[in-house]
């Protein structure tokens, strides 16, 4: 007994068609992803960020207990314009101060993470190259 393999021409019709609505509903699908935008900060434009108005007081007040003096934490002194500029914009302390207050590499240590707004300032000054102003 053999089987009859031929199928109907509107078989393969409606196949043919169920495959290309699956292909354009990949498509349709796949070109809806977009990006969206983190919401604004709280503390609103910030622009003009000059290290001795803005940056140094923040390290005065949250780092330099520790990462000042003599004989600094990590060896990383951080009261002057050059160590600062150089651990912002080549090392590691954007990075650790935005760590979870879980992780124990999370700037300052042993205290309340820095506002989101405060860390804002460091990163536009880093962004702007961390100038001596």
């Amino acid at each position: 007994m053999t089987e009859n393999t031929t199928k109907s021409p509107n078989f393969h019709a409606f196949r043919l068609i169920g495959g290309l609505l699956v292909s354009m509903s990949v498509v349709v699908f796949e070109g809806c992803t977009y990006e969206v935008a983190p919401p604004p900060l709280p503390c609103g434009d910030i622009s003009g960020v000059s290290f001795a108005g803005d940056v140094l007081p923040l390290l005065d007040v949250h780092c330099n207990g520790c990462h000042s003096g003599g004989s600094p934490s990590a060896g990383l002194n951080l009261e002057n314009h050059a160590s600062v500029a150089q651990s912002v914009l080549l090392g590691s302390l954007l990075e650790r101060l935005d760590l979870p207050q879980t992780n124990i590499l999370m700037m300052p240590q042993n205290g309340n993470p820095l506002p989101e707004c405060d860390i804002a300032l460091f990163e536009v000054w880093a962004s702007e190259g961390a100038p001596n102003n």
